[in-house]
């Protein structure tokens, strides 16, 4: 059996199962579950958003892995195995909205990266714009400033936007927490981790 730390006006160590139905049945936005991937790795998710289906979590921080853009798919696809059995099969599919060399595009994706105009408003998002709205989570810088891993230091990482007009360039948030751009071949760059799980 799996065990999370859920916090939410305290810090409770329980079952991931229960964790989840804790969530999903009384969400808040800031809600942590912190767990550990099969592979050892601790990881912490926030709650970010809550719609009338789903609950939306982000990575606290990015689990130290540098890519360059075009491995970011499979990374996803392996962080996705090391899941604890029931968080994986809590994880529903999500459509995700992308602009791709000009043209709108959606897709399912059970694990995904944050859009740039998710994390930032205005003409900072680079080529995403209409594609999504700020969320309030993001609106503070701290919450974009993501660690390489947990206790690390502050990470540059990879968003999900193109840059408008740049096939090679995609839109990635810096150190200290704002929005740029870098080549997709750039491998200094993390990826931080979103989900979401069906409301109960």
């Amino acid at each position: 059996m799996s065990f999370a730390t859920l916090r939410k006006t305290v810090c409770t160590d329980i079952d991931i199962g229960t964790a989840l139905k804790e969530i999903t049945s009384n969400p808040h936005i800031g809600d942590a579950l912190a767990f550990d991937l099969l592979d050892g790795r601790h990881i912490e998710c926030a709650v970010t958003d809550i719609d009338d289906k789903a609950i939306r979590f982000d990575s606290v921080d990015c689990l130290g892995d540098d890519m360059t853009y075009g491995k970011v798919e499979k990374w996803l696809d392996r962080i996705d195995h090391l899941m604890p059995d029931e968080l994986r099969k809590a994880i529903i599919d999500t459509e995700r909205k992308h602009t791709i060399d000009g043209k709108k595009v959606c897709r399912l994706e059970r694990l995904f990266l944050p859009a740039a105009s998710e994390l930032f408003s205005g003409d900072a998002v680079l080529g995403d714009d209409g594609l999504y709205k700020q969320m309030d989570w993001y609106k503070d810088r701290r919450h974009r400033m993501k660690m390489d891993e947990h206790g690390g230091d502050s990470t540059a990482y990879w968003t999900s936007s193109q840059r408008s007009g740049n096939s090679s360039n995609f839109c990635f948030v810096s150190y200290s927490g704002y929005a740029n751009l870098s080549y997709a071949s750039s491998t200094w760059l993390s990826a931080p981790v979103c989900f979401r799980i069906r409301k109960s």
